[in-house]
């Protein structure tokens, strides 16, 4: 399996490289979480100033850690996931949710001045 990329807004928030739950390979992994991630980055946006990035949140679902984006799933944190990352699923999950969430306020922000 490939490595993919998942930015938000041209910033790089997460890598996957390996395959999913129901055979997903990293590349569809990407694009679900990319097409989330949209949708709330075009949120923020609108938000602006006003936009709590606490919508990027890191929970447990069934006997998944999952990232959320406003209640939606971004991804699912495989075991194959948290070992290439040399950390429990749950360590990766936070540092990938910050990763969103800076990466979300950065466009908020450059969409604010102007830069895009």
């Amino acid at each position: 399996d490939q490595p993919a990329d998942v930015s938000v807004g041209g910033i790089v928030v997460l890598r996957l490289r390996h395959a999913g739950q129901r055979l997903q390979t990293a590349q569809q992994r990407a694009t679900l979480a990319f097409n989330v991630l949209q949708n709330e980055l075009m949120f923020a946006i609108n938000q602006k100033a006003s936009y709590d990035p606490k919508r990027i949140q890191v929970a447990k679902r069934l006997d998944n850690v999952v990232i959320l984006a406003g209640g939606q799933t971004v991804c699912v944190i495989t075991d194959e996931d948290a070992k290439g990352n040399r950390s429990s699923a749950f360590e990766l999950a936070q540092r990938w949710a910050e990763n969103i969430r800076k990466g979300i306020l950065q466009n908020v922000a450059d969409a604010d001045s102007g830069l895009t």
